[in-house]
């Protein structure tokens, strides 16, 4: 059996997160939640930056970008809800997260079960790495074609005449 990636640092995550569902409960906003978050991780001396953001680039181009709620120690990707459940599209939205971040171990935490805190590791995978990797291989190697000029601003759209 492998050892856990960032066990410690995850123990200490989720018990920062029973500290606070068991403050609180289950009744508050998102935002509630963070705050408290970051007065618990605060509390044990825990690292964290919230809401750090992470360009998505497009051929050198910023397009947008994505900003995680918590990153714990610069390790660990921390994605806080106040949902009945944890759904398959916060998992896609923290491994994106990651897949920006470069980091190996998210958690999404989510207060507003009213049964129970809910918790979710979601480690970014080797095989996802690879497809990480080769799509920005394939966006690096990407060209304008043969005489073809880049536009002075790609955000806006140039009249070419109909």
């Amino acid at each position: 059996m492998s050892e856990l990636l960032y066990r410690q640092l995850s123990y200490d995550i989720v018990g920062a997160a029973i500290e606070v569902y068991n403050s609180i409960g289950s009744f508050y906003d998102e935002p509630s939640y963070q705050k408290a978050m970051e007065i618990e991780l605060n509390f044990l001396g825990i690292p964290y930056v919230a809401k750090r953001r992470f360009e998505i680039e497009h051929r050198g181009f910023q397009i947008g970008w994505a900003e995680p709620d918590l990153l714990v120690d610069d390790s660990i990707v921390v994605e806080l809800k106040a949902l009945s459940s944890i759904h398959p599209r916060h998992v896609s939205q923290v491994l994106k997260y990651l897949a920006l971040a470069e980091r190996p171990l998210g958690l999404i935490i989510n207060f507003g079960n009213i049964e129970k805190l809910e918790t979710k590791r979601v480690p970014f995978s080797r095989s996802l790495r690879r497809l990480r990797d080769r799509r920005l291989r394939w966006s690096e190697e990407s060209v304008e074609p043969d005489g073809a000029e880049s536009p002075d601003d790609p955000t806006h759209p140039q009249d070419h005449g109909s």
